[in-house]
């Protein structure tokens, strides 16, 4: 952009960037206000109508309690030998098996189960519903073809079915944990009541029966095996002593008499005590590989639960450390894996769904379930191990046995093998009794009778929808409306470019504004005074508009200025010219050529009222009309029709002292444009229009030109080199600042003057006028008396 070393302004300072003020968001919204609030309406309306037709849905809500859970199996009792309880229950396991409870709340195989046993597949929410969402029907050409289910399939064998039934159960269901209690609520929303009640006891009872079943299965499985193997030493036992019986009645073994203080009958014989201590030995691999047997079993149901609850107890410490440390991470994991559910639940409550944070921490709750996974099929690797090197020790000890037997045999067959039989016997007994015995005390199967739950409140039909919630979604609707305005707006706003402020023609020009101008319609009524009738005379508003309209058109032809001399835009007009006379204070102003961008600016207007502003001061004042294509002047100013003007003046048609006075305004003559030529640009460009030029400036005080638009044609840029001031009119809200640029750059290029802007067309409510006069409109007027 060139700008006039005069105007130019300090590069500097217009480089640098300007901060966002809260005045400039205040000017911001004020501007956009119309957006803001159609937006708002929108939303509001889309929200009553959303209100209206929306499906009403019933709430209803049961809450259990969840007991600490116990040793339900027994397996410390049988390590230990007792049946008492352990101690308070750690916070961190409470927070593992509330977890626990509401992940089985929320699983497939529990609301499968209350979809069937209710029938829901024939309730509203589960029937086919129109879907509004174009985005699979797009999408159907890229997509692989769905699978459907075979006709007849039942339900639980139908996956499509099952899918799309868990899909609409979980998305009504809702499961969270009281903070601070042992209490989960269960609710569950339907347009039926009835069935939002019947849902949630549902829930509940399932739940109960659903533990009961695990339990059973979980308890069946261990019970099972641990029976077996009972089985086993006891058959081993009777073996033992029928052995005995025969080998006492066939042989005649002799004591030393008495027994030792291990209450062993003492036998002379250096081999007795070997086999004595290898017999015990492999009673000792025996006990151990039963209880690695039952470690095994119950880490190989792979269930975190049950596995957690062995860290600590007696059948975990009789392994290697490595599967102590893995069960105290496991119970570890299992802490974390219920803080991180619980955290989810939270936030997924506090925030929604999509919320980055919820997602972040949704991926730490998988990695949780992960690592226990991980260490689960570790431990149960390990477990495996044991039981295989336990099965190993036994043999062990058993082969040595029977070596150091075939030794003995060689000595004294007879006699040891009777005393062995009884040892074996008497070992087998023992081992019998000591485990049939802490099966009964620890009650194993007494957990299947165990309820952890108890039910605090049960559902009952709602009689007041929960959704939707209309206040809720009125205040939302105003507040999504506000934030998509205020988006809306910040688009308009960046988009437009037409001027709409001082400053933005000071900012990109570098150009004075000599004035601003409020706003005229087709008939010159100042904008905003229809609105002012409206409300002063409410009803009456059409016929008060339409004879002021009347009042004011009537007088339009004969000036404004002179017409209504009290009126805003007078006010104005006597502005710009205290304006111009400052402008050049070493020198008058002689010459003024009004100019505009694009036509319909309103340059003739502001030419024709500027000149009367400065007859009525007394000043001799001429208005030429420049434009020869679209002549107006001489219909604005009321003149009787002619071909005579400056065009015949040019060719030497017509006296150079011709000159029309303009009716009613003395001092003012007017010279119009006359009878189009067909060479405009010459004649503007001759020399006999610089003669004239110099002419006029002798015979009047000012030489007001109403020169043509500067984008469409060249002659205002070619007469701007012999005007003192050129004022370019510029239209609120209308010219943009990319035509505005254009037309400085052009007159630039030319003009040796000053260079100004008049902003026309300004709304007196609007933020241009605010920004210039610090108010938005004048109440201020001439009332003909004194104060």
């Amino acid at each position: 952009m060139i700008l006039d070393s005069g105007q130019a302004i300090d590069q500097g300072k217009t480089s640098e960037a300007k901060l966002l003020t809260l005045g400039d968001l205040i000017q911001f919204f004020h501007r956009r206000r119309s957006t803001v609030l159609l937006s708002v309406f929108v939303c509001f309306l889309v929200a009553i109508g959303y209100c209206a037709f929306a499906t009403r849905r019933y709430q209803s809500e049961s809450v259990v309690e969840i007991k600490p859970p116990e040793d339900s199996l027994g397996l410390n009792s049988l390590v230990q030998g007792n049946t008492q309880q352990s101690g308070e229950q750690n916070p961190l396991e409470e927070n593992v098996t509330l977890a626990t409870k509401v992940s089985e709340l929320e699983s497939e195989t529990l609301a499968l189960r209350v979809i069937q046993q209710l029938n829901l597949e024939t309730t509203e929410d589960f029937k086919p519903h129109l879907n509004l969402n174009p985005l699979p029907i797009l999408m159907a050409p890229f997509m692989p073809a769905a699978k459907k289910d075979a006709p007849g399939t039942p339900f639980l064998e139908s996956p499509v079915r099952r899918a799309k039934a868990f899909d609409t159960f979980e998305r009504h269901l809702k499961v969270e944990i009281v903070p601070g209690t042992r209490l989960i609520s269960i609710s569950y929303q339907n347009p039926d009541p009835e069935v939002a009640a019947n849902v949630a006891n549902a829930m509940v009872n399932d739940l109960a029966q659903y533990t009961f079943e695990t339990r059973y299965k979980a308890t069946q499985q261990l019970s099972t095996w641990l029976g077996d193997q009972i089985d086993s030493v006891r058959e081993q036992a009777e073996s033992m002593q029928q052995q005995e019986a025969q080998l006492r009645r066939e042989t005649e073994t002799y004591n030393m008499g008495g027994t030792n203080a291990a209450g062993q009958t003492m036998v002379y014989s250096p081999l007795l005590d070997h086999l004595q201590q290898a017999t015990q030995a492999l009673s000792q691999a025996e006990s151990n590989r039963i209880l690695r047997g039952a470690v095994n079993q119950i880490v190989q149901t792979r269930n975190p639960v049950l596995i957690s609850g062995l860290a600590g107890s007696g059948l975990a410490s009789s392994g290697n450390p490595a599967s102590v440390d893995s069960l105290t991470l496991i119970r570890d994991l299992q802490s974390r894996l219920a803080q991180q559910r619980l955290l989810v639940a939270q936030d997924e409550q506090r925030y929604g769904s999509a919320n980055p944070k919820l997602i972040q921490e949704r991926a730490q709750l998988q990695s949780l379930e992960d690592a226990v996974r991980e260490e689960t099929d570790r431990l149960a690797s390990r477990a495996k191990n044991d039981y295989t090197v336990a099965e190993q020790q036994e043999h062990g000890a058993a082969a040595e046995r029977q070596e150091l037997i075939k030794r003995a045999n060689l000595v004294n067959d007879k006699v040891l093998q009777y005393e062995i039989v009884r040892q074996q016997a008497d070992d087998a007994r023992q081992l019998y009794t000591d485990l049939d015995r802490r099966l009964h005390e620890a009650g194993v199967l007494a957990g299947l009778q165990s309820n952890d739950m108890t039910v605090i409140s049960k559902a009952f039909a709602s009689d007041k929808p929960a959704s939707p919630k209309i206040l809720l979604a009125l205040a939302g609707s105003i507040c999504v409306g506000c934030l998509l305005g205020v988006i809306f707006a910040g688009i308009q706003d960046v988009r437009d470019d037409k001027v709409s402020s001082v400053e933005a023609v000071e900012k990109e020009l570098g150009i004075p504004v000599y004035a601003i101008t409020p706003d005229f319609n087709a008939e010159g009524v100042v904008y905003g005074y229809g609105r002012y009738l409206y409300g002063r005379y409410g009803g009456k508003r059409k016929k008060a508009v339409k004879e002021e309209e009347e009042k004011v058109a009537a007088a339009h032809h004969a000036i404004h200025v002179v017409a209504e001399p009290e009126s805003q835009y007078s006010e104005a007009m006597r502005t710009l010219r205290t304006a111009i006379l400052l402008s050049r204070p070493g020198s008058a102003v002689k010459t003024i050529l009004i100019a505009s961008s694009t036509p319909g600016e309103g340059k003739s207007t502001t030419s024709s009222n500027l000149g009367a502003t400065f007859a009525r001061t007394g000043s001799r004042t001429l208005l030429v009309e420049v434009d020869l294509r679209k002549p107006v002047l001489a219909r604005r100013l009321g003149l009787p029709p002619s071909t005579d003007g400056l065009s015949r003046i040019l060719t030497g048609q017509l006296d150079r002292n011709y000159a029309v006075p303009v009716p009613g305004v003395p001092n003012l003559h007017c010279i119009p444009s006359g009878q189009r030529p067909p060479d405009p640009h010459e004649l503007i460009s001759s020399e006999t229009m610089k003669e004239l030029l110099d002419q006029w400036r002798g015979q009047y005080d000012l030489v007001i030109l109403d020169g043509p638009p500067v984008l469409p044609v060249i002659d205002s840029v070619l007469i701007s080199e012999h005007a003192d001031l050129v004022l370019v009119i510029t239209r609120f809200g209308r010219t943009s600042i990319n035509s505005l640029r254009t037309t400085h750059r052009l007159l630039s290029r030319q003009v040796r003057a000053n260079i100004g802007a008049v902003l026309n067309a300004v709304s007196q409510g609007s933020e241009g006028y605010y920004s210039y006069y610090g108010y938005r409109n004048n109440s201020y007027k001439y009332s003909g008396e004194g104060e």
